[in-house]
Parts: structure tokens; sequence; C-alpha cells
């Protein structure tokens, strides 16, 4: 899939983080929180210009693929296996 580069804010449960890249079945981010490969996710972003309308709020589910020391924080990369609009 096509990844889009776009930094956006994420929040999950225990945290927060800020994607690099999106594409239709998947995220990257970097967090302060520790994951492991496998790990169920959800969470929330926001797409403020996504369409003319306003903001697409979007509550997504999936799985971590891999997590890698970037400095000081944790680049994930999670499946994105169902996605819900929230408004």
């Amino acid at each position: 899939m096509k990844r889009i580069p776009i930094e956006v804010p994420l929040v999950f449960e225990h945290g927060k983080g800020i994607t690099r890249d999106i594409s239709f079945s998947g995220v990257y981010f970097k967090t302060q929180e520790l994951f492991s490969p496998g790990d169920y996710m959800r969470f929330t972003f926001e797409l403020e210009f996504a369409i003319a309308d306003g903001p697409v709020n979007l509550d997504c589910q999936g799985h971590v693929l891999r997590v890698e020391q970037v400095g000081e924080v944790y680049g994930v990369a999670s499946t994105i296996d169902k996605i819900t609009y929230l408004n």
C-alpha cells in the first residue's frame, strides 16, 4: 500500500504519539510508550483537512508489527484492521 507522509497526533489507551506516515492498511508513529510485536492497539486521530466539511476523526484498531528505537522514542508500525468514523 502507498504510504502518505503525514504528522498528526495519535492517542491510544495508555499514551500518545505522532504519526510519520499512514496507509489504508497501517500506520507508523513515534511514541515514548513501549509496545511489543503482536500487541493489540486501539487509537484515534484526526485528519483536519481530509474533506471540505471539516476534520475527520477516526477510531482505529490493529496490531503492532514492529517496534524500533528511534533516539529517545520508539517507532511503532501497526496494522489498521478496522476503522470507525467518529463524526
